[in-house]
């Protein structure tokens, strides 16, 4: 859209969201040439996976224990 000449209030407006959001992506485009998430920055794997591979069990076994057979559910902090 910004590179048709639309105007960034425009795409804001358009899209519902945030200005600032229309301004970031624009500049990490011109930047990097893509707007798609860089690799690597997905939240780290906290307790399930260490313990999975202490237990020689997958994590997916780890999770459905945790959830089914002692009530665990995941947990994660909100954001203030």
């Amino acid at each position: 859209m910004h590179q048709r000449g639309i105007p960034k209030l425009d795409i804001s407006r358009l899209l519902n969201i945030p200005l600032t959001t229309v301004f970031k992506d624009i500049k990490r485009y011109e930047k990097t040439g893509t707007n798609e998430d860089r690799p690597g920055r997905s939240r780290k794997r906290t307790s399930r996976t260490p313990m999975a591979n202490k237990l020689g069990i997958s994590k997916n076994s780890a999770h459905r224990i945790f959830r089914e057979d002692l009530g665990l559910k995941p947990f994660k902090f909100k954001k203030r």
